[in-house]
C-alpha cells in the first residue's frame, strides 16, 4: 500500500494523470471497492427428464410420463 501511495505522489508531482488514475484504481481494487464485471451464464437443465431417468433406474417396472414444462 505504501508503494501505491508513493507512486500516486510521484504521479501528482510529475503531472502524470494517467499514472495517478491507475494508482487510484489499484487502491480501490485492493480495498474491495472496485470489482470487475462478472460474466454470468445461465444454463437450462431439464430436471424433469433427469428425474424420470433416475426413477426408471430405481424402479424399472414403473412407467412414468413426462410432465409438460410450465416454462416452455
Amino acid at each position: 500500500m505504501r508503494r501505491l501511495d508513493s507512486a500516486a505522489q510521484f504521479a501528482r508531482d510529475t503531472g502524470n494523470a494517467t499514472a495517478l488514475a491507475r494508482c487510484i484504481e489499484l487502491q480501490l481494487r485492493l480495498h474491495g471497492m472496485l470489482i470487475d464485471k462478472a460474466q454470468i451464464q445461465v444454463e437450462r437443465v431439464d430436471l424433469m427428464a433427469t428425474l424420470i431417468e433416475a426413477r426408471k433406474r430405481s424402479f424399472p417396472t414403473a412407467e412414468y410420463e413426462a410432465v409438460p414444462n410450465p416454462f416452455d
